[in-house]
């Protein structure tokens, strides 16, 4: 028995000792799987440089130095990994999965293969290596901090495909070969650190985007994107960096950049070598206020709507030492207060200067305060101003202005265009400036001061060195407050005067000071002056070609001070008045064709300088008309002397002009009616007309219908068409040689000799024996028969598609059998009409005969209903009691036995007392009357509203009650509680007032699904009306989505039955024990 006892608890303490091993077998075999599956197969891209890297597969039996080749590498790994330098033993994914931070510091490490595999690392330190591919670092999801300083790494790009997720920090510091920084999609990268200026010596290209979390790229500063004074680099990207505060990329070479989606304030971009492109790519800065754009290549500098939408809040704008600029536009930027230009040494080749429409806008130019100013700019030419209230003064002196525009100023006193070339053209432009107060326009071209605006605060004007010879008298009137004009050395040069045949020069003084004429002096050789006239003899200016006198005199008007004094040059040029010679007479034929230059040759004019003569010849001569005409003729010099007028006189003599012929014919040129015969004088007008030709129609009226007689004979020619006659038909047949027809006969129509044409037909089984002669032919007034002859060729017959012969009414239905007639195709087939019992045959069908061929036919014969007996009418009448009609009366009409209805009127205070017998039944031939009889309705002074209570089905759930009342009294009722029901809805005419009419109003209720079931067997709904699972059924069991763990809940079960067994035995042998102990006490 002890054996046996002994022998349990054994197997009971074996079975418990399996049980408690089984879970760490298992466990190994998880892992061994999960690095089974740990081991990446793909080929994926490496993070620089533009090589591909393949991911490393850890195979069984793997060594630290087969898997990393480098074997400084190896060494560092297998020290962090196992605690030992040892590269020789085994390497598994678990014992690399315990590194968290990799630190190779000065090791000699060149190549990362197989760092792809520290999946857990956090932190990678490999400054001061021999590295130049880190592309192995590469899907390492935990990987947070990259150090790489002192290496010879020349690429760093990044991207969402290298899946560095939590990757927060780069230092690439000292990586002398470094060309190229291309970082985009890194969800957490913050800092990028580089060398200074000195170790980015091959740097050419910079790009990041959509970084949201950096801050910091380039040389290490806070919250800086910082590469300046690196001469190699020339491209940069800068795209979606909201965290970025500032951008510093001045003193480089850059002339491919792009910056967008940024949030900087600052943009440095000064001495690159950046074009006018750069404004289409500096775009979405809301927040920028400076741009620097100074010592780069830009030609033209062009701000408009456009760029407000990308730079809104832009302030500052430098572009001083840009030497190529020839263009600055500047409009519509509602922030912009200051763009700055060099000086003129810098802006040899600018032309133009536009700022319109800036309200903030105080300086632009080279930097003075509030100013616009540009001077001693040779090659500046055009300038345009307008709606820049913030500018106080404007400064363009000493430059090449023609074309210049000052408008809507309304903050600038003060305004400076000394030398310059504008015009009285420009002058005008001058508009809007209200506070002006002085205005120089020294040394210009401007001829007319009457052309400025009113300037109601100008004090001081100033136009020395202009062409000026008018001081308005209006001026004062336009400038109220001016008390100043200084207007000397005007240069004046009139137009070139012509002294005539040695006669004196004589001009008028037309120098004014307002309102008043100056007195010349001194007057050039010997001239004098006399009402207002300046006269020099002709002997005093026999050798010359232009005089001039001299003015100078004090502003003539109260209160304003200065001068007004310059010189007057008048150029002259003597000259000779011509002499015309000609024939004073000449005699024309009728209808001579002349040219002005012939008739001048025939009438042998000319002048004494043999100049061009001009005339009215071709005005006043008709040569078509008999007639005395007068020709004048004019010439006029070089200098524009003109001769005096000659008169010749020109005889039009008439002329027999050749005959008109009329003719009047058809289209074939068939003569229709006698000519007629047209005579007149040569130019004189004739008019032909059509004539009536009976049995013909006009049809062609001439273009020379109306015209003038000529030397030449000419034809009128009306054309007429002869009116159409009908013809007899032509009758085309065609049958065989029995004159059997094989199809239906066809009718020809025309008029009278037109043509007709008629063509064979193809029958099956049938041949054309010969084409008759008139196939062809004209319509004439007898009737022609065409018949074409067919033979019938012998061969097997064919079975035809069926004939269906179908006898119905007008509106299709059938009314009598179908017929359905076979045969071989090309026999003939004949049809008859029925007789048909109370119908009349009124359409038989064309094909009613014909031929069999391959298609299936219909025939069909229609007809009409033989007329019934009409009935007579049926009337209908609404009366009252005493017969009055309370409606019109309507009649019904009908067929003998069709079923009529009636129906009562609704009439308003009247009820029906009694439907007639008769509302009802069937026409007859004999008239009959519908009565309906109506009572007069009682007033009614009450009415009855009933209240329901009912479930959804209408079943009442509580008794109805009744109200009653006066018509118009109002009305309430209420919802009832109704144990084991809820109201559902309530009626829209819970409330409401009394009508004549009763009423119903219907409280709805739901039964409650919280009750008691008392069938078990029928499931019960919750509140929602969804059907509850009955008592005892269990809710469906959820599957896990995952299985569990290995070894998990199958080694719980296991060793709880275990302990379970030991237990039992256990108590069965405390119960043996107790047994004995008892037989023994016995």
């Amino acid at each position: 028995m002890k054996r046996k006892i002994s022998s349990i608890i054994v197997v009971g303490i074996m079975f418990f000792q399996s049980l408690t091993t089984y879970p760490f077998i298992t466990e190994a075999k998880e892992n061994e799987q999960k690095e089974e599956i740990n081991k990446p197969s793909k080929i994926t891209k490496g993070l620089t440089n533009s090589l591909k890297y393949t991911k490393t597969i850890l195979e069984t039996g793997d060594t630290y130095d087969s898997v990393f080749p480098d074997s400084a590498l190896a060494k560092v790994v297998a020290k962090e990994a196992t605690g030992s330098e040892n590269t020789t033993q085994l390497v598994t994914q678990a014992d690399l999965n315990k590194i968290k931070s990799l630190n190779g510091y000065n090791k000699g490490i060149s190549v990362l293969t197989g760092i792809d595999l520290l999946v857990n690392v956090t932190s990678i330190s490999l400054n001061n290596n021999q590295v130049t591919d880190i592309s192995p670092i590469d899907q390492l999801p935990n990987l947070v901090s990259l150090s790489v300083k002192n290496n010879q790494i020349s690429s760093l790009i990044l991207n969402a495909q290298n899946q560095l997720p939590k990757l927060t920090t780069i230092d690439i510091e000292n990586n002398p070969d470094l060309n190229t920084i291309d970082i985009q999609d890194q969800p957490q990268l913050v800092d990028v650190k580089t060398s200074g200026y000195t170790g980015l010596r091959k740097l050419t290209t910079v790009i990041a985007k959509n970084n949201p979390e950096l801050v910091n790229l380039g040389q290490y500063t806070i919250r800086n994107v910082y590469f300046s004074q690196v001469a190699s680099l020339t491209k940069v990207e800068l795209v979606n960096l909201p965290k970025v505060r500032k951008v510093n990329l001045e003193r480089n070479s850059i002339n491919e950049l792009k910056v967008t989606d940024l949030a900087i304030e600052d943009l440095p971009l000064g001495e690159n070598e950046l074009t006018d492109t750069v404004f289409d790519n500096i775009q979405n800065l809301p927040n920028l206020k400076t741009l620097d754009l100074s010592k780069n290549q830009l030609e033209e500098v062009v701000l408009d709507k456009t760029d407000v939408e990308n730079l809104p809040n832009l302030m500052t704008l430098n572009i001083q030492q840009n030497l190529a600029i020839k263009l600055i536009n500047v409009q519509d930027q509602p922030q912009l207060v200051d763009v700055k230009t060099s000086d003129y040494k810098e802006l040899s080749a600018l032309t133009t200067v536009i700022a319109k429409n800036n309200p903030e806008l105080v300086n632009l130019g080279y930097p003075i305060m509030q100013n616009v100013y540009f001077s001693q700019v040779a090659s500046l030419t055009k300038v345009e101003l307008a709606n820049l209230p913030k500018v106080r003064a404007v400064r363009l002196e000493r430059n090449s202005i023609n074309q210049i525009e000052l408008n809507n100023l309304v903050s600038v006193k003060d305004v400076n265009l000394n030398t310059n070339k504008i015009t009285n053209d420009s002058i005008e432009k001058f508009k809007g400036m209200p506070i002006l107060a002085t205005l120089n326009l020294n040394k210009n071209q401007i001829t007319n001061i009457n052309m400025l605006d009113d300037f109601p605060q100008m004090t001081t004007l100033n136009i020395d060195l202009n062409s000026v010879s008018v001081l308005p008298s209006n001026l004062k009137t336009k400038m109220p407050k001016l008390s100043r004009i200084s207007a000397l050395n005007q240069t004046v040069t009139l137009d070139k005067a012509i002294v005539v045949d040695d006669s004196d020069l004589i001009i008028n003084n037309e120098i004014s000071n307002f309102g008043k004429l100056t007195d010349p002096s001194p007057i050039s050789n010997f001239g004098t002056y006399a009402n207002e006239k300046i006269t020099w003899s002709s002997e005093r200016i026999k050798n010359l070609t232009e005089v001039s006198f001299k003015f100078s005199e004090l502003i003539n008007v109260t209160g304003i001070d200065g001068t007004f004094s310059g010189k007057v040059t008048q150029p002259f040029k003597k000259s000779t008045t011509p002499v015309i010679n000609a024939d004073s007479e000449i005699h024309y034929p009728q209808g001579t064709k002349k040219t002005e230059a012939e008739f001048l040759k025939d009438i042998q004019a000319q002048t004494t300088d043999d100049l061009s003569i001009k005339s009215d010849f071709e005005i006043m001569v008709n040569l078509k008309k008999v007639g005395k005409y007068t020709v004048i003729l004019n010439v006029e010099n070089m200098d524009g002397i003109k001769a005096n007028p000659k008169e010749v006189t020109v005889y039009i003599d008439a002329v027999q002009g050749a005959n008109i012929t009329v003719k009047y014919e058809d289209k074939s040129g068939n003569k229709l009616a006698e000519n007629s015969i047209l005579t007149g004088n040569v130019g004189e007008e004739y008019s032909s007309s059509e004539k009536e030709i009976l049995g013909y129609t006009l049809t062609e009226i001439p273009t020379n219908a109306q015209g003038e007689f000529s030397l030449e004979e000419q034809t009128v020619t009306y054309i007429y068409s002869k009116n159409p006659v009908p013809a007899k038909d032509i009758t085309v047949q065609y049958t065989d040689e029995d004159g059997i027809e094989l199809a239906p006969t066809e009718t020809l129509s025309g008029n009278v000799d037109e043509n007709y044409v008629t063509t064979a037909k193809t029958f099956t089984r049938y041949e054309l024996i010969e084409t008759p002669s008139n196939a062809e032919g004209k319509f004439s007034e007898n009737a022609q028969t065409v018949t074409y002859v067919y033979r019938a060729i012998k061969a097997d017959p064919i079975l035809a598609k069926e004939v269906t012969v179908n006898y119905q009414d007008e509106l299709g239905a059938k009314i009598s059998e179908t017929e359905v007639l076979t045969g071989e195709i090309g026999e003939t087939y004949t049809t008859v009409a029925k007789t048909i019992d109370g119908y009349t045959l009124i359409k038989s069908p064309i094909n009613a005969s014909g031929i069999f061929n391959e298609n299936p036919q219909t025939v069909t014969y229609v007809y009409q209903l033989q007329n019934n007996p009409i009935t007579a009418n049926i009337t209908v009448k609404h009366l009252d009691e005493n017969n009055n009609e309370l409606a019109p009366s309507e009649v019904l009409s009908g067929i003998v036995d069709e079923a009529y209805t009636t129906n009562p009127k609704e009439i308003k205070d009247y009820s029906l007392v009694k439907v007639p017998t008769n509302a009802s039944g069937k026409f007859t031939t004999e008239a009959q009357t519908v009565i309906y009889h109506y009572k007069k309705n009682s007033i009614q002074t009450s009415s009855y509203i009933t209240v329901k209570y009912v479930d959804e089905t209408g079943k009442e759930q509580a008794i109805s009650e009744v109200l009653n009342g006066n018509i118009n009294d109002s009305y309430a009722t209420t919802a009832k509680e109704i144990k084991g029901y809820t109201l559902v809805e309530k009626p829209a005419n819970a409330t409401g007032k009394f009508t004549d009419q009763d009423q119903t109003i219907k409280y709805v209720y739901r039964a409650n699904t919280d009750e008691v079931n008392l069938d078990p067997d029928v499931p019960a709904r919750n509140p929602n009306g969804d059907i509850q699972p009955m008592n005892g059924a269990q809710p469906p069991i959820e599957v896990p989505k995952s299985l569990p763990k290995t070894g998990s809940q199958p080694a719980n079960l296991i060793f709880g039955l275990g302990v379970l067994l030991v237990f039992l035995s256990t108590q069965w042998l405390h119960r043996d024990k107790r047994k004995k102990d008892k037989s023994h006490n016995c």
